[in-house]
């Protein structure tokens, strides 16, 4: 597994670096600090797989280009698409693939990278 890199911490748009080590998960926040733990090494690999190396949004652009669409409107989409499997998941629906967390946890990876996609062009 690679070097961890710092953890960005941000509160009104504004992100300060911190590094991994110092972040200690504690008492009450230890469950949530584990779950983004989670989340980075899952949107890590999924980057991997899917994104160019230099561009963790071009997955999306392309999706955006040849959908004829904005990118903002691919980010709806595939937040669309987990809300729907999240909806099939608790009326019942026995998974194959996808957990509910599975879905909760690519739910707030698509949340994320919107947040960032949309903070990279507004710089």
């Amino acid at each position: 597994m690679s070097e961890p890199k710092p953890v960005q911490w941000g509160v009104g748009g504004v992100a300060k670096a911190v590094p991994v080590e110092s972040v200690k998960p504690t008492g009450m926040l230890h469950p949530v600090i584990a779950v983004f733990d989670d989340m980075q090494e899952i949107a890590t690999r999924k980057a991997e797989d899917y994104a160019e190396v230099d561009n963790v949004f071009s997955n999306f652009e392309f999706t955006a280009d040849i959908a004829g669409v904005d990118v903002d409107t691919v980010f709806m989409v595939m937040l669309g698409t987990k809300m729907a499997r999240l909806r099939e998941l608790h009326s019942g629906g026995a998974p194959n693939f996808e957990s509910i967390e599975d879905t909760l946890i690519d739910l707030a990876n698509y949340a994320a990278l919107s947040v960032a996609y949309t903070r990279f062009n507004n710089e």
